[in-house]
């Protein structure tokens, strides 16, 4: 958990945490700010690990007092975390910033702050969590490997402006060529109580307005337990925590989405689209009308070395 206050924070939420900066309130504000979310997390679901606070290298003197505080009260935290930079003094320009990076080794430094400042803690032995995938917040892990859920906000951002149609596992839209965009999801229980089925369906009819279109071209992009997800990939690699350079390569190809495509009829100016999704997975369809612009005397066959009719004069 990080709190960052602007420098020109506005309302009435800004205004409070500016008044606390700096004086013995904020302390107490962050640290209850702490206790609630945790307590709210572990709530949910006990096993979330929940932890912080996630200080920059300049407050590190933070740590000790909040050992202190989640001992006293029996305030949940399973892991310490910590921000690294690995960035030199900063030389304001007036297009930018520039600055100059340190050596690799100053992160491992500062990573290893937190042992040597909660040693004679409640919190000694908690680890500093340093692998791919900790458990922590982002979209990419810190070696830049995209998460599930980078793929749904990439997904989301393919969508058009008007909303067609929406139900419970699906949202149709189109944007103003007239693409057809269809995110469609698994159910999933989000406690993990109830079991979820392996399989579903979605079946649509979609509008495509292209006078003369007798075909759409499809595209699907999926994720899923087994698609696109780097963390089983991950895990079935034996969880290496310093992913060596074949292994990197190799998980940033398993993050990428599914991707399928088709050729789909067009009736009455409408699509019949059934999607058959496995386990948690999230897919993203975009239509688009043919135009086809074969021209009258191609002929597959002859890729093949096949006879095939008169050669184009």
């Amino acid at each position: 958990m990080r709190i960052v206050v602007p420098e020109r924070a506005t309302g009435r939420l800004g205004a409070a945490w500016r008044a606390c900066v700096g004086t013995g309130r904020f302390d107490l504000a962050l640290r209850r700010l702490y206790e609630v979310t945790a307590h709210a997390v572990k709530e949910v679901d006990a096993a979330l690990q929940v932890g912080g606070p996630a200080l920059s290298p300049g407050a590190d003197d933070w740590l000790p007092r909040f050992a202190d505080f989640v001992a006293a009260r029996s305030v949940p935290v399973d892991f310490v975390s910590k921000h690294a930079y690995s960035s030199g003094p900063a030389r304001h320009l007036p297009f930018g910033v520039h600055q100059t990076l340190t050596p690799a080794a100053e992160l491992l430094k500062q990573f290893a702050t937190p042992a040597a400042l909660l040693r004679d803690t409640a919190l000694a032995g908690l680890p500093v969590p340093t692998t791919l995938f900790h458990g922590g917040f982002g979209l990419l892990t810190h070696r830049q490997i995209k998460k599930p859920t980078y793929h749904l906000y990439a997904f989301l951002a393919r969508l058009g402006d008007e909303v067609l149609a929406r139900g419970p596992d699906y949202l149709v839209t189109r944007d103003g060529t007239g693409r057809i965009t269809v995110l469609a999801w698994a159910p999933v229980d989000v406690t993990g109580r109830e079991p979820v089925p392996d399989r579903h369906t979605v079946r649509l009819s979609l509008p495509l307005a292209a006078p003369g279109a007798s075909t759409a071209f499809l595209l699907r992009s999926s994720v899923s337990e087994e698609a696109g997800n780097a963390w089983r990939a991950w895990c079935e690699m034996g969880r290496p925590a310093s992913p060596r350079t074949r292994q990197l390569d190799a998980l940033r190809e398993a993050a990428e989405p599914v991707r399928r495509h088709a050729s789909l009829p067009v009736v009455a100016g409408r699509v019949a689209l059934d999607l058959d999704l496995s386990r948690h997975e999230v897919t993203l369809v975009e239509l688009t009308a043919v135009a086809d612009e074969t021209p009258p005397w191609w002929s597959d066959e002859r890729l093949l070395g096949q006879p095939a009719g008169e050669e184009p004069a």
